[in-house]
């Protein structure tokens, strides 16, 4: 059962990127589409959360990805959308994907910090189908914004509430935010394949390990994401979609932690121009100062 809701999570999630890819006239490089789905997708559960709505939006968001799919098999008259994937970088995400769940399998969290807060907020929500209040006396860091928290429970709400699950979410989200990296790459090499898996093991392993839920390698990888999606797609041509897009990166990088905040102001610094000279300096402002709104309201 459990490999069957993997297989419809993947399948709505999959169905997510053709949307964004409708949404966007096809203008963002598909080595975004997963971190964009997730930094979309957290934004939405956000305000869901905010609003005690958490279950709700959840589903809807994994019935909007069915729906997704279901069109994009109408457009294409069959599942020729297929070979848009098929490519070193979803290949090599697949794989990963596959290893790692078979290397969480069963596993357990032991770091400290995993139930002073990061897991135990985890495993209250989706207890309680809510965010974490004043009722919530096992949170000892209240003050700590849910961003990894938020899409954990969407995923682990769709599959399964196991801590396995938990970290597989977690890990998901960090691949998310390395695939990116091959829309630097020009001419498909084997050793760019390898340099990939290397770097992505080394991320692994280093500083915080994939059974713990802590954050501080989620972080900089995807502000790193957020930076490059900002280069890439908010530079020459820009569309006032592409800038909202980026905005919701940076909730989402505002909401995994308050230190995120620097990740964003420093985007926003780099990319000023970006914001000021291109298309609707109203909406790109707007859409600029959005992250800051939700941390004000969390």
């Amino acid at each position: 059962m459990t490999f069957i809701k993997i297989v419809l999570f993947g399948l709505s999630t999959l169905g997510s990127f053709q949307l964004i890819r409708k949404i966007s006239n096809d203008k963002i490089s598909i080595y975004f589409l997963p971190s964009l789905t997730i930094a979309l997708q957290v934004t939405i559960l956000f305000f869901a959360g905010i609003f005690n709505l958490l279950p709700e939006a959840s589903i809807m968001l994994f019935i909007w990805g069915i729906i997704g799919l279901g069109i994009a098999l109408w457009d294409n008259k069959g599942a020729d959308f297929f070979k848009t994937y098929f490519n070193d970088g979803y290949i090599l995400l697949l794989l990963i994907m596959i290893v790692m769940g078979l290397s969480v399998r069963g596993k357990i969290f032991s770091h400290y910090d995993n139930f002073s807060h990061w897991a135990i907020v985890v495993r209250n929500m989706l207890e309680v189908n809510h965010y974490p209040n004043f009722e919530s006396s096992l949170i000892m860091f209240q003050e700590y914004p849910l961003g990894s928290a938020t899409y954990i429970y969407y995923f682990a709400k769709m599959i399964s509430s196991s801590e396995s699950t938990q970290m597989l979410a977690q890990i998901y989200m960090i691949l998310a935010a390395l695939l990116p990296l091959f829309s630097l790459v020009k001419k498909r090499s084997i050793k760019i394949d390898l340099i990939f898996l290397v770097l992505v093991n080394f991320v692994f392993v280093y500083n915080i390990t994939v059974r713990n839920l802590l954050v501080d390698t989620l972080l900089p990888v995807v502000g790193i994401c957020a930076f490059l999606f900002a280069r890439i797609h908010c530079k020459d041509n820009a569309e006032k979609k592409h800038f909202w897009f980026l905005s919701c990166y940076l909730v989402q990088l505002i909401q995994i932690k308050n230190s995120g905040i620097f990740f964003v102001v420093t985007i926003l610094i780099v990319g000023f121009k970006y914001f000021w000279e291109k298309g609707s300096r109203f909406n790109n402002v707007l859409s600029a100062l959005f992250p800051f709104a939700s941390l004000l309201i969390w």
